[in-house]
């Protein structure tokens, strides 16, 4: 069944170092070298968001 309330978001989306075709979903200007995930939810609690991790 699709969880309609949560979003996914992977590290490797803003990594930098991986090309498109690995993963990376941001353009490479605005991506990083080696995400971390205490970076990430940082980010998406300042756009509003409430993030939870889990060891999925």
């Amino acid at each position: 069944m699709k969880d309609y309330e949560h979003v996914v978001i992977w590290l490797d989306y803003f990594n930098k170092t991986l090309p498109q075709k690995m993963g990376r979903r941001v353009s490479r200007d605005k991506s990083i070298f080696d995400p971390s995930l205490k970076e990430l939810i940082d980010a998406a609690k300042a756009a509003g968001f409430e993030p939870t991790e889990t060891n999925d």
